[in-house]
């Protein structure tokens, strides 16, 4: 659905822009469909929902959160849980280094133990 625009006339109080009900109408759409839109309402075909406290993200289930763009980091990550990565690599490293990258010429997250 597009965002949908209350029309409030061209003047105060001319009766041509719309209804206390219909704008009201128009409002709920709105917020219904960006609350669906984030997780924090759940729609028909959702299992889950997202809850942001503070500036902390998380589900009230198990199950993963997913981002699904290019996503920039510009500070520390701080992991309290076990990282997957589909396209991991091990590498034992003869110089004693303790290090992850990422290889962009291969597409993998390297891991230098």
């Amino acid at each position: 659905m597009a965002k949908q625009s209350i029309n409030v006339g061209t003047a105060a109080n001319d009766k041509k822009g719309d209804s206390l009900r219909a704008a009201f109408q128009k409002v709920n759409a709105n917020f219904t469909e960006l609350y669906e839109a984030v997780g924090l309402a759940a729609a028909a075909d959702q299992d889950t929902t997202l809850t942001f406290l503070g500036s902390t993200l998380s589900t009230d289930d198990s199950s993963s959160i997913v981002i699904d763009r290019a996503t920039t980091v510009t500070s520390d990550i701080v992991i309290g849980g076990n990282i997957t990565a589909t396209n991991l690599r091990t590498v034992v490293s003869s110089a004693g280094l303790k290090q992850v990258y990422f290889d962009p010429a291969t597409g993998e997250l390297v891991v230098l133990v």
